[in-house]
């Protein structure tokens, strides 16, 4: 992953890169996906073997076996403001956590969104409420927990 050159790829054993992502390829690739990602920040891998890129501007998923890639979301949409990280858990739901916007948003493998967490309001809420209307501030970090 270059971060601040946007652009990712898969090393193969022989230091060849067996696909690379972003505007314009930064070296031989056996595939290069064009995208047009900006600081690329985490990589997750699915159960099907995609891929899912979170970067500053935008999600996608990148299915290597059928060389295709498509964007799940862009920054703006859904009211996200700053994409921190995510994690893909065991369905292949991908979720997502806002930094700016103190939310945590779930999706589904195809980038339906299936329900937000928090409600926007920065802050910590000590008592037990409904999950969209607790408050975070400043996320920056997901885990996956073994459920």
């Amino acid at each position: 992953m270059a971060y601040e050159l946007n652009w990712i790829g898969a090393l193969s054993g022989h230091d060849r890169f067996l696909w690379t992502a972003g505007e314009q390829p930064p070296f031989e690739s056996e595939y290069h996906f064009e995208i047009d990602i900006i600081k690329p920040s985490f990589i997750l891998e699915c159960q099907d073997g995609s891929f899912v890129v979170t970067g500053k501007n935008a999600v996608y998923k990148l299915n290597i076996s059928l060389k295709r890639a498509e964007t799940l979301l862009r920054t703006g949409d859904e009211a996200l403001d700053f994409i921190s990280n995510a994690v893909v858990d065991g369905d292949d739901c991908i979720w997502i956590n806002d930094v700016f916007g103190c939310r945590i948003y779930n999706y589904s493998p195809s980038g339906k969104r299936l329900e937000i967490l928090g409600s926007g309001v920065p802050g910590f809420t000590a008592e037990p409420v409904p999950f969209e209307k607790a408050s975070f501030n400043w996320m920056y970090d997901l885990r996956k927990g073994r459920d």
